[in-house]
């Protein structure tokens, strides 16, 4: 990785070229705090991407200005403690089926496919499925994904992407489209969006090269597609207004959050949400007053839509991956997985054989696991911003010129052993909060900080929790012959951080404190 290398030999602020233009590197955690918080005015946006597609064009990550104080401010009671509550239901279904599949390897002999099972996973969740009764590990996504479609590969691409988004983002029934044989496989296939060459072509393209985009008139998805996308939701929108039907996914709590920060009723009760893990929200109250002063508070269609878009293209891939790498760290280290264990049966036991919300929420050494998993191995290597106006950089003498765009390397700092000693051991008792309070919080930024981190971390953590929970009730994992040590990877879209191969053993407790 270029940015580590670069790191290990200029230190912590450094500048280096991408093509013709110039972009500083930097670092240093006091400074950091300046530029993601202190001083977010001058760096309220990241690099400019234009596509020429309305959809993803507007993209959360992607959107500047006020439309994203404007974007942001509606988007974020979604991801309220309430909301997620409603969603927890859904991440146990689903972490159930993913442990029958992890059972079916383990009785077979086989072992199990961390990154297909995980995306299986992943792909469940953002999908919510309506009437999961009727499956059954044999029909789960990763066995429909690893088996292959005869149909699937004859398919023009725009259809790969438009029949992904129309099952994932939660626009039509699963029911529905399993009713059409040759079409499931794509609901098994989502993991295909973020493994596209072409698309991954395309959104570099889309970040060095802007303006040739849109001369080309090239999208990162075809035109008709998100055209037709956005067709459908809106009929979908429309049907459940005059119908009144609720249905807990995001699509509803978009409409619902929407409507409710259109009225100003749940803003305020947004604000006082707490982190489940503790991330650098110590900024809040200075950086988030920005959204105050937003007084539209109303989505245009492609908005909305395109929200529902980076939710499955955000969620989907580093949520699978970061699974993959905890389940690969279980293996490695017994002694953290029996800890672990420990802890997770004996909250389970004390709510009568349940995982409720609040046993979830006292896990404190699965968070520690989590989040060291999280320093050795961020969801992306590198985070960006663009400097609104001249900006003299701290009492280091630098100028920052209006347009130049900052890095941080986020891998690197985390594998700094000036700021994390021993950086290539696992070890949980980093995050401890003794540990913590001895850390400058600018040097731990797997989800960002200041206005602009990650709207969906806390959704994603809870799902994240779910899942390992129901896997270390029921499975132990351990190493096996073709478990990859040292682990190599993959850089998937935009500095994605992906394993390459996860493979590890599963044996199935017949002592597990779940009651089924």
């Amino acid at each position: 990785m270029k940015s580590w290398g670069r790191y290990q030999k200029l230190g912590p602020i450094y500048g280096h070229y991408e093509g013709n233009k110039a972009l500083i590197s930097i670092a240093d955690p006091t400074l950091l705090r300046d530029v993601l918080v202190k001083d977010f005015a001058f760096f309220s946006n990241r690099r400019e991407v234009r596509t020429g597609d309305k959809v993803i064009d507007n993209l959360l990550s992607i959107i500047r200005g006020e439309d994203w104080k404007r974007v942001r401010t509606i988007i974020t009671p979604t991801f309220t403690t309430g909301k997620i509550k409603r969603m927890l239901s859904i991440f146990k279904d689903c972490a159930n089926t993913l442990v029958n599949n992890m059972k079916a390897n383990a009785e077979q002999g086989k072992p199990a496919n961390a990154k297909w099972l995980y995306g299986a996973f992943t792909m469940d969740t953002t999908t919510t499925r309506t009437t999961r009764s009727s499956r059954t590990p044999e029909s789960s996504s990763h066995r429909a994904w690893a088996s292959g479609s005869f149909y699937f590969k004859f398919l023009p691409a725009w259809q790969w992407i438009f029949f992904t988004l129309l099952a994932c983002l939660f626009i039509v029934p699963v029911e529905i489209i399993s009713s059409f044989t040759w079409l499931a496989p794509f609901l098994m296939r989502c993991l295909l969006i973020m493994q596209f060459p072409l698309i991954e072509m395309l959104s570099s393209l889309a970040v060095v090269a802007p303006r040739l985009m849109r001369w080309l008139g090239i999208g990162l998805f075809a035109k008709d597609a998100t055209g037709f996308f956005k067709n459908t939701t809106l009929q979908i929108m429309e049907q459940r207004k005059r119908s009144g039907q609720v249905r807990n996914d995001f699509l509803q709590f978009m409409m619902d959050t929407a409507k409710e920060v259109a009225e100003e009723q749940n803003w305020e009760a947004a604000e006082k949400e707490k982190a489940d893990i503790a991330s650098n929200y110590n900024e809040s109250d200075a950086g988030h007053q920005i959204f105050k002063a937003v007084t539209s508070k109303s989505l245009s269609m492609d908005e909305l839509v395109a929200q529902c878009v980076i939710f499955f293209l955000a969620g989907y891939d580093t949520t699978a991956s970061t699974l993959s790498f905890v389940t690969y760290q279980l293996a490695i280290c017994q002694d953290v997985q029996d800890k672990l264990r420990e802890e997770v049966d004996q909250a389970i036991k004390e709510n009568n054989g349940v995982l409720t919300y609040e046993a979830v929420q006292s896990l404190k050494y699965l968070d520690n696991v989590i989040s060291e998993t999280l320093r050795m191995y961020p969801p992306a290597i590198r985070m960006e911003r663009s400097a609104e106006a001249d900006y003299q950089l701290g009492n280091t003498g630098i100028t920052i010129p209006k347009g130049m765009i900052v890095t941080i390397p986020v891998f690197a700092m985390h594998r700094d052993p000036k700021l994390f000693p021993d950086p290539e051991k696992f070890d949980p008792d980093r995050f401890t909060q003794e540990e913590r309070e001895k850390r400058d919080p600018y040097s731990y930024l797997p989800f960002g900080a200041g206005p602009r981190n990650c709207v969906g971390m806390r959704f994603a953590l809870m799902e994240i929790k779910v899942c390992l929970s129901y896997v270390v009730a029921n499975l132990r994992i351990k190493k096996c012959p073709q478990t990859q040590v040292p682990l190599e990877f993959n850089m998937g879209q935009q500095g994605l951080l992906q394993p390459k191969e996860i493979l590890v053993g599963v044996e199935v407790r017949e002592d597990s404190p779940l009651i089924q």
